[in-house]
């Protein structure tokens, strides 16, 4: 159950990507009965159902979503419904590791959540997209929150690197040696980086879909 404060935190970050939306080329984005969906409008609308909770199911649509249909709402629902489910995880997990790594951060939604469970002592993110690092960074930033941001694909991290997660190749890859736990929540990452992350004995758990992982015997259950 969120609180007062912490929907008043999420109503912020809505505002916040509203007025910040990137321009179509520079993001993800799909055209639909001629009109365009975003990466930026799906983190918009999760937060929208967080803010308003089942109430959304009957909240009008804004004008930039006047085209979609009744099922979309519920569809919308589910994805905050396991963003919560996730963070829930998260809590559950949290007195393993005081430092997470957290996958395709997006809009910051995920980062925003786990601010929510405990004070990290670092917080690791990574995108392919290196416009959402700088505008999350920032965001952050002037909450006193410090987040450090990868560009990487996830194709490209070695989780089981020696006791290490490497983010990239070569010269140019950013090693982190801590303890953590991997939030990757609505990730596309497939399922063998999942079998990688529970060899590194450093990853000490692995929350998304709503699951909590921190052993072989878990991992059949979790659909990511």
């Amino acid at each position: 159950m969120l609180t007062d404060s912490e929907i008043g935190e999420i109503k912020e970050l809505w505002k916040w990507t509203n007025d910040t939306q990137l321009p179509f080329d520079k993001q993800e984005h799909t055209i639909d009965n001629g009109m365009h969906w975003t990466c930026d409008m799906w983190s918009m609308e999760v937060l929208r159902y967080l803010s308003l909770g089942e109430s959304y199911l009957t909240a009008p649509y804004p004008d930039y979503l006047a085209w979609k249909t009744p099922e979309f709402a519920s569809l919308m629902k589910k994805y905050g419904d396991r963003k919560i489910a996730t963070n829930t995880r998260l809590r559950e997990a949290s007195h393993l590791s005081n430092n997470i790594v957290v996958c395709e951060i997006g809009r910051g939604i995920d980062v925003l959540l786990s601010t929510f469970v405990k004070k990290w002592d670092s917080i690791i993110c990574y995108d392919t997209n290196p416009y959402y690092g700088k505008l999350c960074v920032d965001y952050f930033k002037a909450k006193n929150i410090d987040i450090e941001f990868i560009v990487a694909n996830s194709g490209d991290i070695k989780f089981d690197a020696e006791h290490k997660i490497v983010f990239g190749k070569h010269e140019e890859a950013k090693v982190f040696e801590s303890d953590c736990i991997i939030v990757s929540e609505n990730c596309r990452f497939g399922q063998w980086n999942i079998e990688s992350m529970l060899s590194n004995p450093n990853i000490k758990a692995i929350v998304g879909g709503g699951h909590l992982i921190n052993s072989f015997t878990e991992y059949g259950k979790a659909k990511f």
